[in-house]
């Protein structure tokens, strides 16, 4: 994929570009469902579509936690912070 971003795209692009692909699969631990969808665009010489790429691996915002986080006083540097589920 590196080959053919580097091939159609300015350098420091086509190297975001990758960056960003390799940053989605780590955080999203996606790597062999991404790795698919990239060798399809591979077989029909396409450059990946990013916006459709960050859609389709983005969190189901119906599974993420909800966290409140209170802060404690400014006027002590001791307290701790406190996290609790809302």
């Amino acid at each position: 994929m590196f080959d053919l971003l580097v091939a159609r795209l300015p350098e420091r692009q086509a190297c975001r570009t990758m960056v960003e692909v390799l940053t989605i699969a780590h955080e999203r631990c996606c790597e062999s469902e991404l790795a698919d969808e990239l060798a399809a665009h591979l077989r029909k010489h396409k450059l990946p579509d990013m916006a459709a790429i960050r859609a389709r691996f983005a969190p189901d915002p119906a599974k993420m936690p909800n966290i409140v986080g209170q802060l404690a006083s400014l006027d002590t540097d001791e307290a701790p912070i406190r996290l609790a589920p809302a």
